[in-house]
């Protein structure tokens, strides 16, 4: 119960109805409780709530999602994919500055590195935003 207040309310905070015509990524992707994904293409995407449902309307037609059951929503760069999060490789490490955040959204500064945070960041998880690429770090 408490779950769908909080989603209906972060919905509500959308202002009621949403239009995603300047857009970055070209597809809203959502999940049900039960794992399915359903992707949605951004251009012209009209997202109304009514009656416990999400009802969304583009190009391709329009369709319903019952809130209760919706575990997640995401805008995505790919249908289908969900996780905006990569994995970190030896490159994206030593790819100049990066915002460092704790899960809880604090930022916990700005470093030269993604190294330089690791080596001074207390035990934790920790979101980088380094250019136009967000990581998950593990420090331990």
């Amino acid at each position: 119960m408490m779950k769908k207040i909080l989603f209906s309310l972060m919905l509500t905070c959308a202002a009621g109805t949403a239009h995603a015509d300047d857009y970055s990524y070209p597809y809203l992707v959502l999940v049900n409780d039960d794992g399915t994904q359903t992707s949605l293409a951004v251009e012209q995407l009209e997202l109304t709530f009514s009656d416990g449902l999400l009802v969304a309307k583009n190009a391709a037609g329009t369709q319903s999602f019952t809130l209760s059951q919706l575990r997640k929503m995401a805008f995505s760069d790919s249908p289908g994919v969900v996780d905006a999060i990569n994995t970190i490789d030896a490159q994206s490490a030593n790819d100049g500055p990066a915002d460092i955040y704790t899960v809880s959204g604090i930022h916990a500064g700005t470093f030269e590195h993604i190294g330089d945070a690791q080596a001074a960041l207390p035990k934790g998880i920790y979101i980088v935003k380094q250019k136009d690429q967000t990581y998950k770090i593990s420090v331990k």
